[in-house]
């Protein structure tokens, strides 16, 4: 089943300011739920707008909702969305702004203020969330900073559910292209087709109960672009890496 944001499109006329959309979620979740061709166990995957709404999903807590696979979202806006490294991400920014609005608000608090505190404060916590996430990205994404972060907030001060059941895939893929051959004008044979792969390994161990192995897998799995391989590791930054600064 596939569901969209409230407020948008043919629904424009269903619009309430401040809404939390995780409440439509939590309904739809539990409809599926009800059905005669569910066993109970739901699951949720989308990208970029799809991703974020499965935050405030998970956040309301619907009975039935087993686990999440957000693919390139973020929990809560905040400064580092729209300014990383103090910078104003225009080209971002802008499609936001044309599609979800904000962006006056946006470029008239070009520093870190307490507009910004207010909105992170009244996103998804960490805590709220209580269910098993596997967290996607890719390194041509904007993002892929906050969706690391994100992951490690849940994994360590998520709910009893989410603790330690979080993991990350990141890929040589770009925000549209997640899984995709075709990179711009790069292609990775090595990475095509790995983040749906991995999703339906999490949603056969979590939904089906399958005995796939999926549990023991290391927390992160990545791409790394040079070697042409992907790597496993327990932590991020894996050990031996150096920061460097430019």
């Amino acid at each position: 089943m596939v569901t969209d944001w409230r407020g948008f499109f043919a629904s424009a006329a269903a619009a309430v300011p401040g809404y939390d959309r995780g409440l439509d979620d939590y309904d739809t979740v539990e409809w599926i739920a009800r059905q005669p061709w569910c066993d109970g166990h739901v699951g949720t995957w989308g990208v970029s707008a799809l991703g974020v709404i499965q935050f405030q999903t998970a956040a309301q807590r619907p009975p039935h909702l087993v686990a999440c696979v957000p693919i390139v979202g973020h929990d809560h806006d905040s400064y580092g969305l729209y300014y990383p490294g103090g910078v104003y991400a225009r080209n971002k920014n802008g499609f936001v702004a044309g599609h979800f609005g904000g962006g006056d608000i946006v470029k008239a608090h070009p520093l870190e203020d307490g507009v910004w505190d207010a909105l992170a404060a009244g996103g998804v916590q960490p805590g709220e969330i209580d269910v098993p996430m596997l967290h996607i990205s890719g390194w041509y994404d904007h993002e892929t900073d906050i969706s690391l972060a994100v992951a490690a907030a849940v994994q360590t001060g998520g709910g009893p559910s989410a603790r330690g059941s979080q993991k990350v895939l990141i890929g040589p893929w770009s925000h549209s292209d997640i899984g995709k051959l075709q990179q711009g004008e790069l292609t990775y044979p090595a990475a095509e087709g790995e983040s749906s792969l991995r999703a339906k390994e999490f949603f056969d161990f979590y939904l089906r109960g399958a005995a796939n192995g999926y549990g023991a897998r290391a927390t992160f799995r990545y791409f790394r672009i040079n070697d042409n391989a992907w790597v496993d590791a327990a932590a991020w930054p894996p050990p031996g890496a150096q920061a460097l600064p430019f």
